[in-house]
């Protein structure tokens, strides 16, 4: 697995070595890893031993916005776009999907999206997909008014 931005840094810090994650700042004198024999599940494959083990207190004190932000990192390392998320108290559960990521990577401010239900060409006035009920959204402008659309609505 890829590194991933993960343990608190805003650089990738994290990757999967049998299952364990391993916190890429631990080096030894010649860059190897150094295992500081701590037993962290790794979130993706070892996703429901992860959020048992909870290593940072992360039941404790999260707000929506926390989940949101944990959420889009998992999402961002792994280089996919979010179709929704569950909420299940100490649990989140993340739908992903590489077409969508794709889709939305297109949405940004200035770009048309197709209303096919209505036959209404748009802009995204967002400067960039955001979440919102649990899934990403972008604002559309479709002349007389404007509101907030799932991405998934425009994705093709």
């Amino acid at each position: 697995m890829s590194p991933i931005p993960i343990l608190g840094a805003s650089y990738p810090d994290a990757c999967c070595v049998d299952g364990k994650l391993q916190d890429l700042d631990y080096c030894d004198e010649n860059g190897l890893l150094y295992d500081k024999g701590e037993d962290v599940p790794c979130p993706f494959c070892r996703t429901e031993e992860f959020i048992e083990y909870d290593p940072f207190s992360w039941v404790d004190h999260l707000s929506r916005k926390d989940k949101e932000e944990i959420v889009l990192k998992l999402v961002t390392g792994l280089n996919t776009g979010l179709i929704y998320y569950q909420d299940e108290g100490r649990a989140l559960k993340v739908f992903t999907s590489y077409r969508l990521k794709h889709a939305i990577d297109r949405m940004v401010k200035g770009s048309e999206v197709l209303d096919e239900n209505k036959g209404l060409v748009g802009t995204v006035i967002s400067e960039h997909p955001f979440i919102c009920g649990c899934e990403m959204c972008i604002r559309v402008d479709f002349g007389e008014s404007s509101d907030v659309y799932a991405c998934s609505y425009f994705a093709k």
